[in-house]
């Protein structure tokens, strides 16, 4: 079981049958949260970074400690200083929830953005974004329809 202790900066595995904690780390992250296994073993989250004006995404690799920030320098900046996700995408990219700015990216590795979604309110600010996922295109097997 992966948990993230946002408010004391850790990220830490529980075993599902003793509560044993099996594995914990502190930052380099401030105030992360939505912690993820990714297919190689290591675990990404993403940290607010409060007061530092930049979220980030940091990966782990929970055998040797090595830490990434998967954005560092390049051509990609979001900022939500509380609240926001990640999640890695089956084509390699992520999509990324920057909430207090009203923004959802799609970013390649090497920090491309693919697309990008505000939610304008008005031509000066963005109303916030509190919740993305990606769904595989067959999630829905029926095609919702509205009532008349």
């Amino acid at each position: 079981l992966l948990i993230s202790n946002r408010n004391i900066d850790q990220v830490a595995v529980i075993g599902r049958k003793t509560g044993e904690v099996k594995w914990s780390v502190y930052g380099p992250w401030q105030h992360q949260h939505d912690a993820d296994f990714l297919p190689d073993g290591t675990i990404s989250v993403f940290s607010n970074n409060t007061e530092r004006f930049r979220s980030n995404i940091i990966r782990i690799d929970p055998k040797t400690g090595a830490t990434e920030d998967m954005f560092y320098g390049k051509d990609v900046d979001f900022d939500s200083f509380i609240m926001g996700k990640q999640q890695r995408l089956p084509n390699g990219n992520w999509l990324i929830v920057a909430t207090i700015q009203g923004r959802v990216l799609e970013v390649t590795p090497a920090g491309r953005i693919v697309r990008e979604y505000n939610n304008i309110i008005d031509d000066s600010y963005n109303a916030l974004v509190l919740y993305a996922e990606y769904l595989p295109p067959d999630y829905l097997t029926t095609v919702p329809a509205c009532a008349k």
